[in-house]
């Protein structure tokens, strides 16, 4: 097998699946971060976090006012070409797109501009 986006894409939903039962079985969160590869192999950070806290939302809190947010604007919607999103985090990776949106009828996750989100939140 050769690894690719398609590939890594498929594993990366089984994995969260299969991990399942032991986030319940140990009472944490497990978040498979970027995944790097080449065509026979491929890397991944895994990170657990205590049940206690959100890890998504601690996350937030952790980067926002690198950003010029507030912790608070954790979850916020917006809404943005007719869709309602949820304002949930940063990928630090996308100095452009950093902001992360989620669509909170599909859960699909987007990406925006820190202008697009700051300029949204101010309307409401």
């Amino acid at each position: 097998m050769k690894f690719n986006t398609s590939i890594l894409k498929m594993f990366r939903e089984d994995f969260e699946e299969a991990i399942k039962p032991l986030e319940e079985k140990f009472k944490v969160t497990i978040k498979c971060g970027k995944i790097t590869y080449s065509e026979d192999s491929f890397s991944a950070k895994i990170e657990a976090v205590t049940s206690e806290g959100n890890f998504e939302q601690k996350e937030f809190e952790k980067y926002a006012k690198l950003f010029g947010f507030n912790a608070d604007d954790y979850g916020k919607t917006i809404i943005m070409q007719g869709t309602e999103y949820a304002f949930v985090g940063f990928n630090l990776s996308r100095p452009k797109f950093r902001c992360k949106i989620r669509n909170t009828r599909t859960g699909q996750e987007a990406a925006t501009t820190e202008a697009s989100i700051k300029e949204l939140l101010k309307k409401q």
